[in-house]
C-alpha cells in the first residue's frame, strides 16, 4: 500500500499535464471596489465560471490519478507473473 500511495503522488505530476489548471479571473487582482453594476456582475460571472472550471480541472486531476494507479497495478502484476516465471502473463 505504501508502494501505490507514493506512486499515486509521483503519478500526479504526470496526470497533470492533460487536464488544463484554469486562471483566476483578471478582476479579482484589482484594489478597490468595482466602478459600477456592469463591472461586479462581469466578475460575478468570471467567478462562476472560474468555479465550474476548477472543478472541472479538480476531476480531470482525479481521474488522471486513478488511471495512473490502475496502469501502475497492471504493471506490477505483469511484472510479478514474470517474476514467478510464467512464460505466458496476460
Amino acid at each position: 500500500m505504501a508502494i501505490v500511495a507514493l506512486v499515486a503522488s509521483t503519478m500526479s505530476a504526470h496526470a497533470q499535464a492533460s487536464c488544463s489548471e484554469p486562471r483566476k479571473p483578471y478582476c479579482i487582482d484589482g484594489y478597490g471596489t468595482f466602478d459600477d453594476e456592469y463591472s461586479f456582475q462581469s466578475c460575478r460571472s468570471d467567478m462562476e465560471r472560474f468555479k465550474r472550471q476548477t472543478n472541472d480541472y479538480v476531476q480531470c486531476l482525479s481521474t488522471a490519478q486513478d488511471d495512473a494507479i490502475r496502469a501502475y497495478n497492471k504493471a506490477v502484476e505483469s511484472f510479478n507473473c514474470h517474476a514467478s516465471g510464467k512464460s505466458y502473463c496476460f
